[in-house]
């Protein structure tokens, strides 16, 4: 290592508040910048000299102010020795110490002229000369040791207890002076040395716990504030920032408890109509957005003391407090804020290039006032959810409050998804056929619709079933079942001559269509059962169409290829659009019945339906129309260009062998 790089004596002095480190002996060390050492340096060698002057002047025996003067060094050795014994320790404090205590001895010799004894005078000196020049722990110890034992004797000595003899009884009359001044000497060493460190421990003490004080703030402020986050992100949704449905419910909990919600209280529960189309169509960012701008504006329709939370998904609760003295204003304040929030939540969204509706669902539970015994927060808020799915059913985009009643339509929902699950396991269904016609009134095929035989309530009709199988999934397995008894009948259809040219039409639900292995189904169970793929036509909704289109598009294409034929069913009541419409390898469109029903007088339905058979024609499809009953309604419709219809006109929806009876045109 290079000299010039390594550390220098007096670069960086030691701490002037903390004792001496191990190892560290003398005023070479003490605190102070290099002038103020030297001058200690100095100060030492000059009270070295004073003593050796007034030890020569004892041996010459004058009288000289050499032994007042070492008299006086020997005051000012204890007072430094008293003040660097306290502030750096007891070492140093222990070299002036041995000097001074001999030339106190000096002064001494001084007061009481005549003593010229080496035992007083010149061994105590040499002794202390020794210990101070070699600078030995021990030897420091010894010296003091051996400073007053001399001094002892030359007191006993002096006061005549002691004539210089060669006996050794000199050595028994010192040792009482002699203990008297070691203990002296040891008690003020012991006071001086304790002082000092004691000091030096309680100002490091006192420092430590300041500096663990300072840390213990520092680390309770960091503490603190990690609690503060991690609670609010317990009680807070991360997207919207709102409470969540733990902290709303102990909010209601505590509302509840306080008496405070005895004035009226109601909870809104808000879920967004169509939700998973948006997330679906246009993407999840653009789904957080909304969710945050609906978030936005629920929070300006309240007041601050209200609370508005996201439960999950597009769900919102708002908790509304204080609302009347009775049900009646309850209800009423309650449900002008649901429609002020009906009102603002209708209002155009700017998420992505043009604008976006988007509609609510509303269901309103009161809680307080209206005399009734809730059992629990989850009572109330399952209240709210039938309320909401009411807003639903009821058409959406409008808002219901709680009434007794909903439970007993939850209860029988309950029971029909029971009974329904149980009757796919033991195929409790039948098909129904509806004949389809040409413009000359001949069987040309069939729609098959599904019919549950119920042990109990007898045959149930698919509008009370179908909506709850597709909630539940049951559709999955009941379509299977449609299509394989579809085509099986397809297959025995073949070898009767006067049945082998009809088709028949099966529905297909987006959820069956979306399955990744549905083509690969179908056409197993069209090999399975001999079917022709060209008698067998699914019907597909637009629903089918807001996801993926992509890969409908295959599926779609790869089952044309075979021959399965499509027709777009209920086109013109769901998201048509043309730009799709024209990529679908379809065979027919279809128009709804709600178009047909009013069609003679409703101007608007007029319009539809020829609106339907001009654009079939410009496509080069076919068109049917579903519902027709009466002759009028065939033959405008014959007008506009569409002759192929279903109806009660034809037939209504027969069991398989009243349809083979029916006597029509083939």
């Amino acid at each position: 290592m290079n000299k010039a790089s390594g550390p220098r004596r007096h670069d960086t002095p030691p701490s002037t508040e903390s004792p001496l480190p191990e190892g560290r002996r003398g005023i070479d060390y003490l605190e102070g910048s290099p002038a103020q050492s030297r001058f200690i340096r100095r100060l030492q060698w000059a009270m070295l000299l004073v003593c050796a002057l007034a030890a020569l002047g004892v041996l010459l025996k004058p009288q000289t102010e050499l032994l007042r003067l070492s008299g006086v060094a020997g005051f000012v050795a204890v007072i430094l020795a008293t003040r660097w014994a306290l502030r750096y320790g007891a070492e140093p404090a222990i070299k002036f110490l041995s000097l001074g205590l001999w030339s106190l001895n000096s002064l001494f010799i001084y007061m009481y002229a005549g003593i010229h004894s080496a035992n007083v005078t010149i061994y105590p000196f040499l002794v202390a000369l020794a210990g101070w020049a070699l600078g030995i722990r021990w030897l420091l110890g010894m010296t003091a040791a051996t400073v007053g034992f001399l001094m002892g004797l030359g007191l006993a000595e002096f006061s005549g207890m002691y004539q210089p003899t060669p006996r050794a009884g000199p050595i028994l009359v010192a040792l009482v002076p002699t203990g008297v001044l070691i203990a002296g000497a040891y008690l003020v060493y012991t006071i001086f040395i304790n002082f000092a460190n004691g000091r030096d421990r309680l100002i490091a003490t006192g420092r430590q716990l300041e500096e663990r004080n300072a840390e213990l703030l520092e680390n309770n402020a960091a503490l603190t504030e990690s609690r503060t986050l991690i609670e609010h992100v317990a009680n807070h949704d991360a997207l919207t920032n709102l409470p969540n449905r733990r902290l709303l419910t102990n909010q209601l909990q505590q509302v509840l408890a306080s008496g405070a919600g005895r004035r009226g209280g109601a909870l809104l529960f808000i879920d967004l109509d169509d939700f998973k189309t948006l997330n679906d169509t246009l993407g999840h960012d653009i789904g957080d957005r909304l969710l945050k701008e609906v978030a936005a504006r629920l929070g300006s329709c309240v007041s601050e003391r209200d609370i508005v939370a996201r439960f999950g998904g597009d769900e919102f609760v708002v908790m509304l407090t204080k609302l009347g003295e009775n049900g009646i204003e309850s209800a009423a304040q309650a449900e002008a804020i649901g429609r002020s929030i009906l009102a603002r939540l209708n209002q155009p969204y700017q998420l992505s290039y043009h604008d976006h509706y988007s509609t609510p669902s509303i269901g309103i539970v009161l809680f307080g006032n209206s005399g009734d015994t809730i059992e629990s927060i989850d009572e109330l808020f399952k209240q709210g959810d039938l309320a909401m799915y009411q807003a639903k059913a009821a058409g959406r985009n409008t808002l219901r409050f709680f009434e007794p009643n909903m439970q007993a339509l939850v209860m029988a929902r309950a029971e029909l998804e029971a009974g329904l699950r149980e009757a796919v396991t033991k195929e409790q269904f039948c098909l129904y056929y509806q004949a389809q016609v040409d413009g000359e009134g001949r069987l040309t095929g069939a729609e098959a619709l599904i019919r549950w035989q119920h042990p109990e309530r007898g045959v149930v009709s698919p509008a009370e079933f179908i909506p709850l199988a597709e909630e539940t999934g049951v559709i999955l397995p009941l379509g299977h079942w449609v299509l394989q008894t579809a085509c099986r009948q397809l297959a025995k259809w073949a070898a009767k001559p006067d049945m082998a040219h009809l088709t028949i039409a099966v529905n297909i639900s987006a959820r069956q269509f979306r399955l990744p292995n549905f083509v690969e189904e179908a056409l197993a169970i069209l090999d399975h059962h001999g079917a022709n793929p060209q008698r067998l036509k699914m019907e597909l909704t637009e629903s089918v169409m807001v996801e993926d289109v992509e890969d409908i598009v295959a599926k779609m294409t790869a089952l044309k290829a075979r021959g399965v034929g499509f027709s777009l069913d209920d086109f013109g009541t769901g998201y048509s659009s043309l730009s799709y419409l024209k990529r679908l390898p379809l065979h027919q469109l279809k128009i709804d019945q709600s178009f047909v029903r009013d069609i003679l007088s409703d101007p608007n339905d007029a319009a539809i339906a020829k609106m339907v058979v001009v654009l079939a024609a410009s496509l080069g499809l076919a068109v049917i129309a579903e519902g027709v009953e009466t002759e009028a309604q065939r033959d405008f419709l014959a007008r506009q260009g569409c002759h192929a219809c279903q109806g009660y006109l034809f037939s209504r929806p027969l069991p398989l062998e009243e349809f083979e009876a029916l006597r029509l045109p083939r």
